[in-house]
């Protein structure tokens, strides 16, 4: 995963998303945290869901109780920077709350039904549901 994100990363910068900012009918953004112990930027590249002005991610809270790099990281630091096709916004990421993901899932189930199948696919892992909300207006990535 590591050398795909190493060369998608650098493609979609280049060319302004047009090459990887969509995955099979998957939108993808590169998201860039602070790490939570170097203090170094990282960037990864992530499937969303646009949700009213938000963009939504959504990963697995497996049994294992691992979590992506990029979640521990905005745990610590909750300040991003999103790059969504040729748009780069600074956001706030949050975890939607235990109690609230049911019915937030439905509402995007509403906004991209294709991800019905999420909640029945992954019935041994929680879905964990993060929204990213732009801080400001949309700058060009110049």
């Amino acid at each position: 995963m590591k050398v795909f994100n190493a060369l998608l990363i650098p493609l979609y910068r280049l060319s302004r998303g047009r090459i990887g900012s969509k995955l099979s009918w998957i939108n993808v953004l590169l998201l860039t945290t602070t790490g939570r112990r170097t203090g170094k930027k990282r960037t990864t590249p992530i499937g969303y869901i646009k949700y009213e002005d938000n963009y939504v991610v959504m990963t697995r809270d497996t049994a294992k109780k691992i979590e992506p790099d990029w979640l521990y990281n905005l745990r610590s630091h909750p300040q991003v920077m999103i790059e969504v096709k040729d748009r780069r916004l600074a956001a706030i990421g949050s975890l939607v709350e235990r109690e609230d993901r049911t019915s937030f899932f439905e509402k995007l189930v509403d906004v991209e039904p294709r991800i019905a199948s999420e909640q029945n696919s992954r019935h041994t892992q929680e879905i964990l549901i993060v929204i990213f909300q732009p801080v400001e207006g949309p700058r060009s990535n110049q």
